[in-house]
């Protein structure tokens, strides 16, 4: 089958790739920007600071002349990042370049089935439709109903998710996109959930969770049985107040510095001023950048994995700490949370501090059941490799292509 996945950016489209590729499908990867170390240019750039920029827009696994660019896309993809404007703004005119040229494209190549990615693939689905090819919508997101829903009450995702205006623009772009597709694929049950409430049928929807490296996040074999005080907390990701970084450390900040640790490892965002307020306490530290290797090592040495975030509709960062042999808190607005049970972890209502506080001392009071929930979130870890993110990939496409098309 010829296939054609679009995505302006990266993400986890490598994986996507790399599935349909050894799955026999013929399929092209279009998107901005791809490294290709044998330029002359980009081997100059290799030298500098941007070689770990680079390496992200690369992966060995995928030939290059199975992946496409458009000059132009390229350059702007380049030339915006230097220009005046929020992200979200930038994001949508990149989105809207690059829809275009895949349309474009679309209608030369003639695939079977067009898997694009959400806010990128408008007039890519038109023109799909105008050479009966099936179209897939991948989103990594959640309605954006549900988005809607978190402007009003939390200020700070206004400025995350754009003005008024620009919202009101996505999200209408959005839902033209849930309309064109023959299916979504959506990362979580949760994020499955807000479309059947907003009332897309789920005949359209299908759930594939992202998966994680297990050769380089695995438990350790060295610990200790038993959990001695202070209990070792830790949280990755972008520090960010949509992840709820700031509640998380309000919420520390009220539990005894011989009680608990905390680390916080992960590039910054609008949250670390916040945490630049809290690092002369003894019990938090923070560490900017870790590569995977290093990543999953404080992983393995800490006790606790914590993630109260506001809005995720999967979380890597989740199941990697899962796949450590950590048990984990996470919030109700986070994907992963499907796979929390009361063996391995708890879920918390998103933006409680209390509840958070509760959370914790709970690991607190009873550090016996850590290892105990830790060895059960290992086992629960293992049935979401990228190995799983393939073959229930594969089983997907197959169902979507040979069943009519929705109308």
């Amino acid at each position: 089958m010829k296939i054609l996945l679009s995505n302006p950016s990266i993400q986890y489209c490598k994986h996507t790739f790399k599935a349909l590729h050894r799955g026999g499908h013929e399929v092209v990867f279009a998107t901005a920007y791809w490294y290709r170390p044998y330029r002359l240019l980009e081997q100059v750039l290799s030298l500098t600071s941007l070689k770990k920029y680079l390496n992200r827009y690369h992966d060995e696994a995928i030939p290059n002349q199975l992946v496409i660019t458009y000059f132009l896309n390229t350059c702007f993809h380049f030339i915006i990042k230097f220009l005046p404007f929020d992200v979200e703004q930038k994001s949508y005119w990149e989105d809207r370049l690059h829809d275009r040229w895949v349309a474009r494209f679309i209608k030369k190549w003639k695939p079977d089935l067009v898997i694009g990615y959400e806010k990128s693939v408008l007039y890519s689905f038109i023109a799909a439709d105008s050479i009966g090819a099936t179209k897939l919508l991948d989103l990594a997101q959640v309605h954006p109903n549900t988005i809607n829903s978190l402007r009003i009450q939390l200020p700070f995702f206004v400025s995350i998710t754009g003005t008024e205006h620009l919202f009101r623009k996505i999200s209408a772009l959005k839902k033209k996109e849930y309309e064109l597709a023959n299916s979504i694929a959506c990362l979580s049950n949760y994020a499955a959930a807000t479309l059947t409430e907003a009332g897309i049928s789920k005949y359209k929807i299908f759930v594939n969770p992202l998966g994680f490296d297990e050769k380089v996040f695995y438990p350790s074999d060295q610990k200790e049985t038993a959990v001695v005080l202070p209990v070792q907390f830790i949280y990755t990701g972008i520090i960010t107040k949509r992840k709820g970084v700031e509640i998380l450390l309000e919420a520390f900040s009220q539990i005894s510095p011989q009680l608990a640790n905390l680390t916080l490892i992960g590039p910054p965002g609008d949250a670390i001023a916040i945490v630049n307020k809290f690092l002369d306490r003894s019990n938090i530290s923070y560490y900017p950048y870790m590569n995977q290797g290093d990543l999953a090592n404080s992983l393995r040495a800490a006790d606790v994995f914590v993630f109260p975030s506001y809005l995720d509709s999967w979380a890597a960062v989740v199941l990697e700490a899962m796949a450590a042999g950590l048990p984990v808190i996470v919030t109700n607005h986070t994907g992963t949370a499907q796979l929390v049970t009361v063996k391995n972890g708890m879920v918390i209502q998103a933006g409680k501090k209390e509840a958070l506080i509760n959370a914790m001392h709970n690991f607190i009071q009873f550090p016996n059941l850590v290892r105990v929930m830790g060895r059960s979130a290992a086992t629960i870890a293992q049935a979401h490799t990228w190995q799983a993110y393939s073959t229930i990939l594969l089983e997907q496409i197959n169902t979507i292509t040979n069943r009519p098309k929705y109308v």
